[in-house]
């Protein structure tokens, strides 16, 4: 199937567009932010949350959330039941799918709680494979170069959510 084929069957099909933002990207570190939205736009699921560890002023720097604004908001337990209820077993297109994929692994085990079954689909890959090539494009480059708008700001689970939709509309023909 041809990236173009690819992004009408996850529309065709009800995928939901998820984003996520974290406390880094090693083995230690978890999820702050998440947003899902459906095939047209609409907002499925968005929450800060409140991490185990500080979040650092460097990763603060790159997506703009710091301590305070997690300091309120629910930890991942509190939100997993109502979010694992909108994504089990929905396909879930991610931007970077392997590395969104292992933070909610991986978060999932911090709480001791059993990782969401979902299907995955990388919007990344597929848009790699789609202008041939092999090293891996930034969302604001590939919504660049699609002439994708951005409703947010860059690094927020919400606006990279919502860009990624849009970068998929474009590649499968029904975007501006």
């Amino acid at each position: 199937m041809n990236s173009v084929e690819l992004c009408r069957s996850w529309l065709r099909n009800g995928a939901l567009f998820l984003d996520t933002e974290t406390t880094g990207v090693d083995e230690s570190a978890e999820i702050i932010e998440i947003a899902v939205i459906n095939n047209d736009g609409g907002l499925v699921y968005e929450s800060l949350i409140r991490p185990k560890v500080l979040i650092t002023p460097k990763l603060t720097a790159l997506h703009g959330i710091n301590n305070e604004m997690v300091a309120e908001a629910p930890e991942f337990w509190e939100v997993y039941n109502d979010l694992c209820s909108k994504l089990d077993g929905r396909l879930i297109i991610a931007y970077g799918a392997d590395f969104d994929a292992r933070m909610f692994r991986q978060t999932c085990e911090l709480y001791d709680l059993k990782d969401v079954s979902c299907h995955w689909g990388c919007a990344m890959q597929m848009y790699q494979d789609h202008i041939g090539r092999e090293k891996r494009i930034k969302l604001s480059d590939a919504a660049e170069q699609c002439r994708v708008s951005r409703l947010g700001k860059a690094h927020r689970a919400r606006a990279d959510a919502e860009t990624m939709l849009q970068l998929v509309s474009v590649v499968a023909g029904l975007g501006d």
